[in-house]
């Protein structure tokens, strides 16, 4: 499908002790058939977003697992690699259910300069002549 839908680690978190695993199956639910895209993932790794985190995992380690959801979605844990392999070490059951990683590099600043120019001209604002070069 063509459904995207973004979130960040707080998304899955209510601050109530309990109720993060019930959180985190309705954001799945709602990514079902399309691609969950779980920006600056690292923060699930409770040593840096909270003890509630914990129950955030375990549920996902769950969720991957459940014919409801598995080969249904797909999941993007994004960030840097350093931080998210030390999310994945959190829990065993979920980076043995990571099936791929994809590695991008960073981008230099001419490439980044290309990229926003691009960005813009798609959004009809061209650059100056000046800040073109």
């Amino acid at each position: 499908g063509d459904k995207l839908v973004m979130c960040s680690a707080s998304d899955f978190v209510t601050g109530y002790v309990g109720q993060a695993g019930q959180k985190t199956r309705e954001v799945f639910k709602s990514a079902l058939g399309g691609v969950l895209f779980v920006d600056e993932a690292y923060r699930l790794n409770p040593k840096v977003g909270g003890p509630y985190m914990s129950e955030v995992v375990d549920e996902i380690v769950q969720l991957l697992t459940e014919d409801a959801y598995k080969g249904k979605m797909v999941v993007v844990f994004a960030g840097y690699e350093q931080n998210i392999e030390e999310m994945l070490a959190v829990n065993p059951g979920l980076k043995s259910r990571v099936a791929k990683k994809l590695h991008f590099p960073d981008f230099c600043a001419q490439d980044a300069s290309r990229l926003f120019a691009m960005e813009l001209r798609k959004e009809g604002l061209p650059l100056c002549p000046q800040a073109a070069k």
